[in-house]
């Protein structure tokens, strides 16, 4: 008989404000070029060259006109999201609004102007992370989406920046070669994983053998995860039924450890300027007033 073929794979893609998180379904975290667990969310271009990751953050200080930073936020929020966010006053390249509402940015590439959106920008990094991997060719993914919804949104609001995302993520993982087999938030996620890792099995074994009655308590546990730029909070019911664990969401897609740093920064700012007549400015280099933006593409007809 003929040997049956070994199950395919299938992949996690976390995809963070500062860096990318790839694992395979047994658990083993997927390493890049550099051995690391985590993948820089940068594009540059130079030159000739695409830079992707750990290579395009190398070229940040020295080509930060031609060089994206956070591309996955760039790719799952609409621009004027993103124009009016904080962090857009550290950015040093020319960007502007696609049709759709859509970001993209300019840069310099093979001697011309070329403008490339948000998607484009992430799904390269994700064809980065694939080949890296090994993952092969069109393999299975769950694309875990990011904080995208601003903090006291409304119902529809909220589904608008999900689906927003969502349309973004797919059309990112196709250009990447991948294949999207689920696309949870964050939080649903966790509540997942947290539910594979603690059964409920186990705490009415343990319950039984404490002599308890009536089984097992619920368990629910309150999880915050702060990123560089946003900020998630959910409520999980451990036990619950498999897509029933994760009892409730919310979040800033606004606010993060970075804003923690620039208020800090500000304060210790003013405190220089008070105390010792001294102006203390983040950078020499470019002002949030002078970041180019581009004017809008003509629509064809």
């Amino acid at each position: 008989m003929p040997e049956e073929a070994p199950p395919q794979a299938c992949y996690g893609l976390d995809i963070g404000a500062g860096s990318l998180v790839a694992a395979r379904d047994d658990g083993e975290l997927l390493r890049n070029e550099c051995s690391d667990t985590s993948t820089k969310t940068v594009v540059s271009f130079s030159g000739k060259q695409r830079h992707l990751g750990e290579a395009a953050a190398n070229s940040l200080s020295s080509n930060g006109r031609n060089t994206a930073t956070a591309v996955g936020r760039l790719a799952l929020m609409p621009y004027a999201r993103l124009a009016a966010s904080p962090l857009a006053a550290h950015w040093q390249f020319t960007h502007g609004e696609r049709d759709g509402g859509g970001f993209e940015m300019e840069a310099q590439y093979n001697g011309a102007p070329r403008r490339f959106s948000g998607v484009q920008l992430l799904g390269a990094l994700l064809a980065k992370v694939r080949a890296t991997s090994g993952a092969g060719e069109s393999p299975c993914v769950a694309l875990v989406l990011p904080p995208c919804v601003e903090a006291g949104a409304s119902q529809e609001e909220k589904e608008a920046a999900l689906a927003f995302a969502r349309a973004a993520v797919l059309d990112a993982a196709e250009v990447g070669g991948w294949k999207p087999v689920a696309l949870p938030t964050a939080m649903e996620a966790a509540a997942v994983a947290l539910s594979r890792k603690y059964p409920a099995a186990e705490a009415a074994a343990e319950a039984a053998a404490e002599g308890g009655e009536g089984g097992a308590p619920a368990r629910h546990v309150m999880l915050l995860d702060m990123g560089a730029a946003s900020t998630n909070v959910g409520l999980i019911a451990v036990d619950a039924e498999p897509g029933q664990q994760l009892v409730s969401e919310s979040g800033d897609a606004q606010l993060g450890c970075a804003d923690f740093d620039a208020a800090v920064w500000a304060h210790f700012a003013s405190h220089c300027k008070t105390l010792h007549k001294i102006e203390v400015t983040r950078s020499s280099r470019l002002t949030p007033t002078s970041t180019p933006t581009l004017t809008p593409t003509p629509t064809q007809p």
